[in-house]
């Protein structure tokens, strides 16, 4: 992102010296604390020891999980009613949803706490499942549930916060190898190229030439990527 900035730093406002310096710092800092973690774990095991769920944990892990699946249905009305009527669950419907919940501040109003909730119902039952104490039908109930919630959210925040909450637990216990976190990273780009497609932001689905898709693309990429380090 800072080498990003740095080649196109005509496009945007102008970032102080310093600023760039406290961010690189701050960086620098966390991958320094998480060297010392996994060599500390790397000499003793036991110093960051595997985390265990117990049954109790469980039974509210799953009344989470149902709820999350019972508000489901309401959810949908009322992102039906913040389309002003429209088919959500087509590309014109979703843009509109996504339209008038960014220009008119539309929300789900007490609705949106399931939202995370769903998320992180969804990284606990993962984990849970790799212990081998969580069946798959319900891992996949709860990650349906999970990705339906992200496409009523029509947020990049959300895929992020989603993605972060499955994979990374995962890759820093490591319970996954190198060639299935290749295979996240291919499904988690995909995603962001979906939603790019049904909230109409760089990809275009009209025939305007491969070229033109390309370049609005990569225009969007820079944006996306970028412009948050500006804003900030």
């Amino acid at each position: 992102i800072f080498s990003g900035y740095y080649l196109s730093r005509e496009k945007y406002v102008e970032i102080s010296s310093d600023f760039i310096l406290l961010l690189i710092s701050v960086t620098l800092f966390s991958f320094l604390l998480l060297f010392v973690v996994f060599c500390l774990r790397k000499h003793d095991p036991e110093i960051v020891p595997p985390y265990k769920i117990s049954k109790s944990q469980d039974f509210w892990i799953l009344l989470a999980q149902i709820a999350v699946i019972v508000a489901l249905p309401f959810i949908y009305e009322r992102a039906v009613m913040l389309a002003r009527g429209a088919d959500i669950l087509t590309f014109s419907g979703h843009i509109k949803l996504r339209a008038l919940m960014t220009h008119y501040s539309e929300d789900y109003g007490l609705f949106d706490y399931f939202f995370t909730l769903s998320y992180v119902v969804s990284s606990v039952t993962l984990f849970y499942y790799r212990q081998l104490s969580a069946n798959f039908v319900r891992l996949l109930l709860s990650i349906l549930a999970s990705l339906f919630y992200l496409y009523l959210s029509t947020g990049r925040t959300h895929i992020l916060l989603f993605s972060c909450l499955m994979f990374i637990p995962l890759i820093v216990g490591k319970m996954i190898k190198a060639r299935t976190i290749l295979v996240l990273t291919v499904i988690f780009i995909s995603i962001f190229v979906f939603f790019s497609m049904t909230t109409g932001k760089g990809i275009s689905l009209k025939d305007i030439g491969l070229a033109n898709q390309i370049i609005s693309f990569w225009d969007h990429l820079q944006y996306y990527s970028i412009m948050p380090l500006a804003g900030f």
